[in-house]
């Protein structure tokens, strides 16, 4: 009986360690996915401002993205963008670039 209860005890430890690994793993990959996400639109945001910077036409364009609809509005020498609750400014003299993350 008493090797029994050692074997169950030591089953429920190597149960709860397996789960734990596998909380934090979770957690871990979630994190990833969210932060690349947000990184996917910073990046789209900065170069759809750039390339309306670069095609000097004014006015303002909506784009379709896989993350939404973005607002393009074109002036003589600034681009502003907004996608997904973020975004990114861009002007041509002194050249600056500006992004402002979704909140």
């Amino acid at each position: 009986m008493r090797r029994r209860g050692h074997a169950l005890v030591l089953m429920m430890v190597v149960l709860a360690a397996l789960g734990v690994s596998l909380g934090v793993f979770m957690d871990r990959v979630t994190m990833d996915l969210s932060k690349r996400k947000a990184d996917e639109i910073r990046t789209q945001a900065i170069w759809l401002a750039r390339s309306a910077l670069d095609s000097r036409q004014s006015g303002v364009m909506r784009v379709n993205t896989d993350h939404g609809e973005a607002v393009v509005h074109t002036r003589d020498d600034s681009v502003s963008v907004q996608l997904a609750g973020a975004e990114a400014t861009i002007q041509r003299h002194p050249w600056t670039e500006h992004y402002t993350p979704p909140r």
